[in-house]
């Protein structure tokens, strides 16, 4: 079982969950965690009934510095933490191999 997860990293999990529940009413959509970090980069966008906005953005972006890392839903341990040096790697790759995945 993998540890549990800080507060922090709790708190930025369940803001982007929320963010999923609002557009597509589902914990976590497909890459959420892809779309979200899209957001975070490249700013406000629409996603399924919600549009990320500027508090959405800041939110997760604070979130996000304070944990050092970005939460990449698992299979096997759900939410899970990824450090955001690795997690920026993570996102590249999965966009080059993935192109509709901000779909």
């Amino acid at each position: 079982m993998p540890p549990e997860n800080t507060p922090d990293q709790w708190l930025l999990a369940y803001t982007m969950g929320n963010i999923s529940e609002l557009a597509y009413a589902a914990s976590w959509m497909d890459n959420l965690e892809y779309v979200l970090w899209h957001a975070l980069t490249e700013g406000p966008r629409r996603y399924g009934r919600h549009v990320i906005n500027s508090d959405d953005i800041k939110a997760l972006k604070m979130l996000s510095e304070r944990c050092g890392a970005w939460m990449f839903f698992d299979d096997t341990d759900a939410e899970t933490p990824i450090p955001l040096d690795l997690w920026q790697e993570k996102y590249a790759q999965h966009i080059k191999d993935n192109p509709h995945a901000l779909r």
